[in-house]
């Protein structure tokens, strides 16, 4: 009794490990920090991720895509000198409220009109098993995203509070 009372404790501390580094990769998909101060009140950001060789491909679309998605939702880490930055949408419901918004924000590739990569800082360096760490510094004007947002009523402008 007492080894399978051990075993069973064994086996639902390893599942349990397992989900929570499934749940950390999965979270983990890239990386976002200030590089500097875009004109126009945008951001210099640079986006780290590691992609497979069948995303590789399509590499310079998810940068941007990340770049533009770091900044909307999930916050801009502070680097090179520049402090953090908060995400333009900060309420965790809006992203499930406005699902369709945003997979239509994806699948149209919206995001394209928001950022700008920098071609000269794009890096790929070969990991081990078939990954590649992909980097870039990406301008996204923050400005014209949030007018975006506040026309498709995904964030409210500062009038509507009056």
């Amino acid at each position: 009794m007492i080894t399978y009372n051990y075993n069973m404790k064994k086996l639902i501390l390893t599942l349990l490990a397992a989900v929570i580094c499934c749940c950390a990769a999965v979270a983990q998909d890239y990386n976002i920090r200030m590089a500097g101060q875009a004109a126009n009140g945008g951001y210099y950001v640079k986006v780290v991720t590691v992609l497979d060789k069948k995303q590789n491909k399509t590499s310079m679309d998810y940068i941007k895509k990340m770049a533009v998605d770091g900044v909307m939702l999930r916050g801009v880490a502070a680097g090179s000198g520049y402090p953090s930055q908060r995400p333009l949408i900060e309420d965790p419901d809006v992203a499930r409220n406005k699902a369709e918004f945003f997979d239509a924000f994806n699948r149209d590739k919206r995001y394209e009109n928001f950022c700008i990569v920098e071609p000269s800082s794009v890096t790929v360096t070969e990991l081990k098993k078939k990954k590649y760490e992909v980097s870039a510094l990406v301008t996204v004007d923050k400005e014209r995203l949030i007018q975006y947002l506040t026309e498709c009523q995904i964030i409210k402008n500062f009038d509507s509070l009056w």
